[in-house]
């Protein structure tokens, strides 16, 4: 064999192995964040977070807000 045949062989057992890390790495990620209502970013949260101070009234207006 040849260093160049050498040389693939290892190159694609580093490839193989990078990329299923990458999936095992991904797979641990998803599963951790699956509750997406849970934590300091809820849509709840944020709703109240981002909720106006005051209202505007205006003369004249008929609304009741």
């Amino acid at each position: 064999m040849s260093a160049q045949d050498d040389f693939t062989r290892v190159f694609i057992w580093i490839l193989g192995l990078l990329v299923l890390f990458t999936i095992v790495v991904a797979l641990v990620a998803r599963s951790i964040g699956t509750d997406e209502n849970s934590g300091p970013m809820s849509d709840k949260d944020i709703d109240r977070r981002t909720m106006p101070y005051g209202n505007v009234k205006v003369a004249g207006d008929k609304g009741g807000g």
